[in-house]
């Protein structure tokens, strides 16, 4: 009897604070594409220095454990770079496309 009566003064306590945390940013990697203006400036700058000679197309943003990266894909040199890197600046990883095969 007492669980029950706990449960009913408790349960609309956690699913508001269930509405109101956004669980996606930690379970879920959603990857969304954005436009080159919208990464952070030293992401940017980042991601240039480390192929010389990248020109980016395309951007992306996905959270990871809380924290934003930077997907950027370019080309140099005739090859495609995907390169990742934080809003601060701090670089992730860099992929090419030899790198798949």
């Amino acid at each position: 009897m007492i669980l029950r009566i706990l449960t009913l003064l408790l349960l609309p306590t956690v699913l508001t604070a269930c509405e109101t945390l956004d669980f996606d940013d930690w379970i879920f990697d959603r990857e969304q594409d954005i436009s080159l203006s919208a990464v952070p400036p030293q992401a940017l700058a980042t991601a240039k220095d480390a192929v010389e000679g990248i020109e980016f197309q395309e951007a992306s943003v996905e959270t990871k454990k809380g924290q934003k990266i930077y997907e950027l894909t370019g080309t140099a040199n005739g090859q495609e770079y995907d390169v990742e890197v934080t809003a601060a600046g701090e670089l992730i990883e860099i992929g090419s496309e030899s790198d798949d095969d």
